[in-house]
């Protein structure tokens, strides 16, 4: 039997509505070099906020191509969330 899908109330409310992939489809798009590595994007992203604790790096579908979406606390406790295009690895902005 398929699984029902989830409605979206129940999905955490991450990414402003981004198509995120799955951690198996993650894995193939680095496997396939499509994608840098999530630590290459985690790296990137530590570059502008050093000593922050990443959180969770998420691979989504973000207008033209793949971006990781990184979710870092700062050590004051704020939330920071930078975006890294995936192809490259470079930080793209925040989101």
């Amino acid at each position: 039997g398929a699984l029902a899908p989830v409605p979206a109330q129940q999905r955490e409310p991450l990414n402003r509505g981004d198509d995120c992939l799955s951690p198996a489809d993650l894995r193939e798009a680095v496997a396939e070099k499509r994608v840098v590595p999530p630590i290459a994007a985690i790296r990137a992203a530590r570059q502008i906020i050093p000593r922050a604790e990443i959180q969770r790096a998420s691979l989504c579908r973000h207008e033209a191509g793949l971006v990781y979406l990184l979710t870092a606390l700062r050590r004051d406790g704020q939330f920071m969330h930078v975006m890294v295009d995936a192809q490259s690895g470079q930080v793209s902005g925040q989101w």
